[in-house]
């Protein structure tokens, strides 16, 4: 399974997607113990959303201290632009550790939504302003807000991008249009090493609580459309300051 952070803080926060320090490092550890056995089918990887300055100030020391790898998708037209969010010389500095810089678009506009001028846009402007600035092949795109069609993933072949990461922590990895399409799931703060075994054990199995849960919440979304199941997302996520972890948006 293929989990995606937002921001990281020193302490708790009542944000939905924002995860403390320790919660990470919780994370981490459990990621760590599966690796260390062997007899273990399940697998976890870590990828952090938007460039988040907090990402290269907290995650990458923790990744480090581990000795674990993890890819960040950086809107690429906030890069040294936008207070709060990563510079090119620490994206640098990121890639020189092993890690991966990929594409997050470059104005995390939702790709489903984009004109096909405004599409070319995203796509290649961002591919081609990180690979200018890092150096290295960016062949990987996370769509922002998981917003994505058939028409977004043609055109992802067509610009050059080999992987796509959308939020559905269900879709596992298929080859469509050309592309290597995987599903996410999108980490909130109250997700503990418990839940994360929980997810793991869902995965292996086609039909669970946690897959139907959030089936019926696509189906919401569908009906209302992203835009205005993005603002009902945007009031729950600050409304609520309990969240259960099975609960997934």
């Amino acid at each position: 399974m293929i989990l995606g952070y937002h921001e990281i803080v020193p302490d708790e926060c009542q944000y939905i997607y924002t995860l403390s320090c320790e919660r990470l490092r919780e994370h981490v550890r459990f990621l760590v113990t599966l690796r260390a056995e062997p007899a273990s089918v399940a697998r976890l990887s870590m990828t952090f959303d938007d460039g988040d300055f907090s990402h290269y100030r907290y995650a990458v020391p923790l990744l480090q201290e581990y000795s674990c790898q993890g890819i960040f998708f950086v809107t690429a037209g906030w890069t040294g632009t936008r207070p709060g969010y990563m510079n090119w010389e620490q994206l640098r500095e990121i890639v020189s550790m092993g890690h991966e810089v990929q594409s997050h678009g470059w104005s995390h506009k939702y790709l489903s939504h984009c004109s096909g001028p405004e599409l070319a846009t995203e796509l290649e402007r961002s591919k081609k302003s990180l690979e200018d600035g890092l150096g290295v092949p960016v062949e990987a795109l996370a769509a922002p807000g998981g917003a994505w069609n058939a028409r977004v993933a043609e055109v992802c072949a067509m610009t050059g991008y080999k992987r796509f990461y959308i939020t559905d922590p269900w879709f596992g990895t298929r080859e469509e249009s050309g592309l290597k399409i995987s599903g996410r799931m999108m980490v909130k703060r109250t997700l503990d090493p418990a839940g994360l075994q929980r997810l793991l054990d869902a995965e292996r199995k086609r039909f669970s609580m946690l897959r139907t849960t959030f089936r019926l919440k696509q189906t919401v979304r569908a009906v209302l459309g992203d835009r205005t199941y993005h603002r009902l997302w945007l009031w729950l996520a600050h409304a609520s300051e309990e969240v259960k972890a099975e609960s997934y948006f």
